[in-house]
């Protein structure tokens, strides 16, 4: 369930609604204490400050502001103190009055993989023994480190996201810096502040205090420490006169826009003499106008300069890396060409071995076309055709010594080719055979006794 309370709320473990459990855990630690129940207070203590801190925002508080926090039933935890130095030791919390640089940081998250690792006992047997000599409690704030430095990081990357020039948008003043810092962390001035000191530690951030206490300060982009020079400086004036010089030209014009109207309202109601004035001075007002509008745009065009140098180097390193890449690479016109005709002569072998491959290898694939159109033709005609494991019977002679005999002969070498024809087809053949036969009749001198036997085979 959730702790309420006029200024703060956050979630409490389930253990807040034991009470059992609760009077175990708000009791003192006891020099006798057992190392598990010594484990066991210190796990549990140190997680719900972490997680109360978290959900309030609020890294920095002092003993008596957990005591007031977690009261349970009006009963004040009694284990804070060597919680909250057992914390100190390993890490997690620094007192504000010691707070010095310290590297790197995780956030909570990697805090909390860090410290599963880690027996539980090893700050209290090393730092916060009880068997220990006490020494007076501290009373001033803590700071803790872990969500500090998560919010620094955080302003880092958002600063990096809006900076289009390294030259230019790296220095601000110190109210610049405050609005980018109220992105991450709303406006809370405390959290800032914190976020400032920060980054100061980390050497992200640097601060140049001018006269009249202006304080100037600068953010490092890419990794590299924050320094201010006398440029940025220089640049600093130029933005901020840039700056000002919009505001007198937006103001200016206004005025030239306001004196113009009244004139013709002054006008209208018949009072030369005071539209007279009201123009006379919109005049004096317009020249000042275009005065800090030049002003302005040779302001501009300097900046835009400034900013354009550094594309430029940018360009020229570019340029340089670039040949010296080449260098390194040694590329000549003869390798080239050497390359191409040797590809030229892989993709022509490569054409010829795809050109073999392509060649028709089924059965009859090499007959012309014009021979399967002629065994087409004899076929539709309806004459044999020969076959291979068949041999085509010798034509019978035409001479006059033809006989029956012959013809019989002829008609069962057909048969024996074409075991698929009937032989009412074979006898219909055979009649249109010799009918040829009898037309041929009286230049073949066939005998009386051969003219009688022919007509038999109709």
């Amino acid at each position: 369930f959730i702790m309420a309370s006029t200024a703060l709320s956050f979630t409490l473990p389930p253990e807040w609604k034991d009470p059992e459990r609760m009077k175990f855990l708000m009791a003192p630690i006891a020099p006798s204490s057992q190392q598990s129940s010594v484990d066991a207070k210190v796990k549990f203590w140190r997680s719900l400050v972490l997680s109360s801190c978290a959900e309030t925002r609020k890294p920095v508080f002092s003993k008596q502001d957990l005591i007031e926090r977690f009261r349970w039933n009006g009963t004040a935890p009694g284990c804070l103190g060597p919680v909250l130095e057992a914390m100190e030791h390993s890490g997690e919390v620094r007192k504000m009055s010691e707070w010095s640089l310290e590297g790197g940081g995780g956030g909570w998250v990697s805090w909390g993989i860090g410290m599963l690792g880690q027996p539980l006992s090893w700050a209290w047997n090393n730092y916060v023994s009880p068997k220990k000599e006490v020494t007076k409690s501290y009373t001033g704030d803590y700071i803790l480190l872990a969500p500090v430095k998560e919010l620094a990081e955080k302003v880092v990357k958002e600063h990096h996201r809006m900076v289009q020039y390294k030259s230019t948008d790296c220095v601000m003043t110190q109210s610049q810096f405050h609005s980018l810092c109220s992105r991450v962390v709303a406006t809370e001035t405390e959290l800032i502040g914190l976020v400032e000191q920060q980054l100061a530690k980390d050497c992200s951030l640097a601060v140049s205090v001018l006269e009249g206490n202006k304080k100037v300060v600068k953010l490092a982009y890419e990794g590299s420490p924050a320094s201010i020079s006398e440029t940025d400086l220089r640049i600093l004036d130029l933005k901020e006169g840039i700056q000002k010089l919009s505001h007198q030209v937006k103001s200016l014009e206004q005025q030239v826009v306001k004196l113009k109207s009244e004139a013709l309202v002054k006008y209208r109601l018949k009072q030369r003499h005071s539209a007279l004035v009201c123009l006379r001075r919109a005049k004096a007002v317009e020249e000042q106008f275009i005065k800090r509008e030049v002003a302005l745009d040779n302001a501009l065009a300097i900046l835009t300069k400034i900013q354009l140098a550094e594309t430029d180097a940018m360009i020229l390193n570019a340029y340089k890396e670039g040949t010296s890449a080449l260098k390194a690479l040694r590329l000549s016109a003869d390798e080239a060409a050497e390359v191409m005709d040797d590809l030229q002569e892989v993709l022509e072998d490569s054409n010829e071995v795809g050109n073999i491959l392509a060649e028709d290898i089924t059965p009859g694939g090499g007959v012309l076309e014009e021979e399967l159109e002629q065994e087409l033709d004899v076929l539709l005609l309806g004459a044999p055709m020969p076959t291979a494991k068949q041999p085509c019977p010798p034509p019978a002679p035409s001479s006059a010594t033809t006989t029956t005999d012959d013809l019989e002969r002829t008609l069962a070498a057909l048969q024996l080719r074409d075991t698929t024809t009937k032989p009412e087809e074979i006898r219909a053949k055979t009649h249109v055979n010799t009918s040829k036969l009898e037309v041929q009749k009286p230049s073949s001198g066939y005998s009386a006794q051969e003219k009688k036997r022919t007509p038999l085979l109709s």
